[in-house]
């Protein structure tokens, strides 16, 4: 007997220690999955790069940079060239609301700012932060930390602070409204919604990272990363290397630094760090799993998970502000663009239903319809 483990991205087939990788873009495809797992037949395509999801047939990734003179930039739809955006700030999040990307700032004397739309004015907003993070999905939820490391929520833009019992450094939040945080004295803490009440959780971290749907990763004093499957669930410690930073997203796509500003990558808990080429300071991981990378010397570099390579993006910026979902604007060139990819998809698919493949004979077959994103098996 089998169960079926559903996710949001690839998954893995896990038997006398072997894994096998299957993409996210085979859903809808047919799979045999014969017994010991030593064979595996897919009719389907295998990407080599995740793409984000359409809407309307209109889609991009969408990144923001700013500048050692806090001046804000915006890449544009052919990803290479950076559109100004009146205003500086110091740091930003953002969110997709209403197929519209919108951004909460801070500048450097801890006003508050916000942009409902790229093409839209900065509003201002009444308080002083010096860090703010809105939800994942949250309908425009977003929480903040002043200066006194007081802890504040805010329904919407419309809405008022509330402020919340506590004194945090930093916090993450997950789409279900879960925040976790870190203190000065780098305890952690976490709370379900602004109403609930903080629970302490067990060890100390100097740097933590909350996925969605709820996986912590994080940092301690001595460079070891820690991992945890959720609320409720114990710390594992994660072997291979020591870290100064890491940066994740929805899809399980882990991207750390060390101290010698080598870049690592891992998929998830249980597989192992791979070195990737580069020096780089800061990281900003995308839900795409597009990663943005900056140097020492403030040069942008992109690529797309593990599979990818670096391209340098022109320009010098010292952060990047990176959005976990999608947001989806008008483009004549993505419409086209869009559409000869539908074609050549067609065109793919049905070179791939020609093409005949040799198995060993074993045992059991399990056949699967995949209907969602992504499904794996575990023997129970």
């Amino acid at each position: 007997q089998y169960e079926y483990d559903i996710s949001e991205k690839e998954f893995f087939f896990f038997k006398q220690k072997t894994a096998y990788e299957i993409s996210a873009c085979l859903v809808g495809s047919e799979m045999c999955i014969r017994d010991r797992l030593s064979v595996i037949l897919i009719l389907g395509l295998l990407c080599p790069e995740k793409t984000l999801a359409r809407r309307d047939g209109y889609y991009k990734e969408d990144i923001l940079g700013i500048t050692s003179a806090n001046h804000i930039y915006w890449l544009d739809d052919n990803g290479r060239d950076w559109v100004n955006i009146p205003g500086q700030i110091t740091q930003c999040t953002m969110i997709e609301l209403d197929r519209q990307l919108h951004v909460w700032s801070i500048n450097a004397a801890n006003d508050i700012f916000y942009k409902a739309g790229l093409r839209s004015d900065w509003v201002h907003i009444p308080g002083k932060l010096s860090y703010i993070k809105a939800q994942p999905k949250g309908n425009g939820r977003v929480w903040g930390i002043n200066s006194a490391q007081q802890i504040f929520y805010r329904g919407n833009a419309a809405s008022n602070w509330q402020h919340v019992p506590g004194a945090l450094t930093y916090l993450d939040i997950q789409e279900n409204g879960r925040v976790w945080g870190l203190n000065s004295a780098q305890q952690i803490f976490t709370i379900d919604g602004p109403n609930g009440v903080w629970q302490h959780i067990p060890g100390a971290l100097t740097v933590l990272r909350v996925t969605p749907d709820g996986k912590v990763w994080g940092i301690n004093a001595n460079q070891d990363v820690f991992y945890m499957a959720g609320y409720g669930q114990p710390w594992q410690q994660v072997p291979g290397g020591k870290f100064v930073t890491l940066e994740t997203n929805g899809f399980n796509d882990v991207f750390a630094i060390n101290a010698n500003q080598d870049v690592y990558y891992r998929n998830g808990f249980r597989i192992n760090w791979t070195h990737l080429p580069g020096k780089f300071v800061k990281l900003r991981v995308l839900g795409n799993s597009a990663v943005y990378a900056i140097n020492s010397a403030q040069q942008v570099f992109r690529r797309h998970g593990l599979l990818g390579t670096w391209a340098q993006i022109p320009g010098a910026l010292n952060d990047l502000c990176g959005n976990y979902g999608t947001t989806y604007h008008y483009s004549a060139a993505i419409a086209a663009a869009d559409q000869k990819a539908a074609a050549d998809k067609r065109a793919a698919e049905e070179a791939a239903r020609s093409v005949s493949y040799t198995h060993l004979t074993l045992p059991t077959i399990y056949s699967v319809q995949i209907s969602v994103v992504a499904v794996s098996l575990k023997k129970k």
